[in-house]
């Protein structure tokens, strides 16, 4: 298999140092690109050297198949996927030397197993969708930190390096060079660079600092971040199929409409009432069970989960699948436990063959999933959650997706997009993504702005008012 210029590009701009920001665009190969630099390493060190891949859940069996892909010399034997309790992942971690590690970012909060880690000792780290390090006071994140240190080499992986603010990227960077470009205290580069747009109200209630990048100092931060990362877009080096966008638009039942009004005008209620300096999160949780509702079902305040009637909302996804499963495999995107059940039962009626990829599955589980619909042709549809399965997954045997409930986050809108339009993809005709979206709701508002690459969860109060 042969790289693409742009990775080409990356495997020799790694060969001048030692550390390097892989900031591929999803879908544009950065995998198999680390997996080239890795393989570069152990040719000068003649032998495969300790090894750290970190990366969220749903992606370290993907590691371990792209390792064989990529790079099939190395004995499967050498490649080793810790998951399971704790106690496991250390017992494991004891009677390894120089092996490639792979495991969940998440495991990096528990100090026990950090010191496991560097009792492993590797000389190799990669940190797959390092955005997820962004934060510099999180305990995984100065956990990481310390590892990397440790190192002699170090690459973070991520499409979207600055997810809500160029502030995101001084921890990666800390993570990537040990400070070298950015320093290692977070509060001097923020002064350095940004400077806090609303200073004026400060010590006034309500006040809340919006720190910006300083215009004239934001290409040098710019240039900073170059010095050290490769950036490649899909736009720029990939010849995919064109991605063609369905709206259908469904109408809520009477039961949907009581509801979504109630629910509606108890939280712009709530919020008149509320101290706008505080409510963001709170805001934020109680708009989502508009949404609920939309797709649905109703949460109650004990946790109680009420099914709620939406068969026009089921209709347009039977109608999709009745015209399209015979030819083509579907994936069908959404965010809340109650959607599994409700698809998993029309999909079942409809005698679809079909799986599931979920965050209550384990990292064996998932892979499972993805091998079935991946190899196995009668399997022809996968229900999945935007978040669990819409990182680092390769669902390029799906040609449609469907977005049957949506949350407001942009990254995940990006990322599922992503998990079937990408390097692969080529050998469909075009990928087509199908949203379905309540008429006259919040539904509608949030498809619109996903679709245009807008994050509107700083601004959902406002949208909300929007729909009549």
């Amino acid at each position: 298999m042969e790289l693409m210029k742009h990775q080409q590009m990356a495997v020799e701009r790694a060969k001048t140092g030692t550390d390097l920001g892989l900031f591929f665009e999803v879908g544009t190969g950065k995998t198999a690109t680390a997996i080239t630099i890795l393989r570069n390493i152990f040719n000068i060190h003649r032998q495969v050297v300790p090894t750290l891949i970190i990366g969220p859940l749903a992606v370290i069996y993907n590691w371990k198949r792209e390792i064989a892909k990529w790079a099939p010399k190395i004995p499967e034997g050498k490649i080793k996927v810790l998951t399971g309790s704790l106690d496991k992942r250390i017992a494991n971690l004891d009677k390894l030397t120089n092996d490639i590690v792979i495991t969940n970012i998440d495991a990096f909060a528990y100090t026990k197993f950090v010191d496991a880690i560097m009792k492993f000792g590797p000389m190799v780290l990669i940190v797959d969708e390092s955005h997820m390090c962004k934060t510099p006071n999180a305990k995984r994140s100065k956990n990481i930190y310390q590892v990397a240190r440790r190192t002699s080499y170090r690459y973070i992986l991520t499409g979207t390096p600055i997810l809500n603010s160029p502030m995101d990227i001084f921890m990666q960077f800390k993570i990537l060079d040990l400070g070298k470009t950015f320093g290692d205290n977070f509060y001097i580069f923020r002064n350095k660079f940004f400077h806090d747009e609303n200073a004026k109200w400060s010590g006034r209630q309500g006040y809340f600092p919006k720190f910006v990048p300083t215009p004239e100092l934001f290409p040098i931060l710019s240039q900073m971040i170059e010095s050290k990362s490769v950036r490649a877009l899909k736009k720029d080096c990939l010849d995919l199929p064109p991605m063609v966008d369905m709206l259908i638009t469904v109408d809520l039942t009477p039961e949907q409409s009581k509801l979504y009004k109630q629910m509606k005008d108890n939280f712009l209620a709530w919020y008149e009432q509320a101290n706008k300096a505080s409510v963001a999160t709170i805001a934020l949780t109680k708009a989502l069970r508009l949404q609920q509702i939309v797709s649905g079902h109703l949460v109650l305040d004990d946790g109680t989960v009420v099914p709620v009637d939406c068969k026009p909302r089921l209709d347009a996804v039977e109608g999709i699948l009745e015209q399209v499963i015979n030819e083509h495999k579907v994936i069908i995107w959404c965010v809340f436990k109650h959607d599994y059940k409700v698809l998993g039962e029309l999909l079942t009626k409809m005698k679809i063959k079909h799986v599931f990829l979920t965050g209550e599955q384990n990292g064996k589980e998932k892979e499972e999933a993805i091998n079935s619909f991946e190899t196995d042709i009668s399997v022809r549809c996968i229900i999945g959650n935007r978040r669990a399965g819409g990182t680092g997954v390769n669902l390029i045997q799906a040609s449609y997706a469907i977005t049957y409930s949506r949350n407001f986050s942009l990254g995940d809108e990006l990322q599922s997009e992503a998990r079937n339009h990408r390097m692969g993809s080529q050998v469909h005709e075009k990928i087509t993504k199908v949203n379905i979206c309540a008429h006259n709701t919040i539904d509608e508002v949030i498809t619109e702005a996903l679709k245009n690459k807008q994050d509107i969860s700083t601004t959902i109060i406002d949208r909300i008012k929007e729909v009549k």
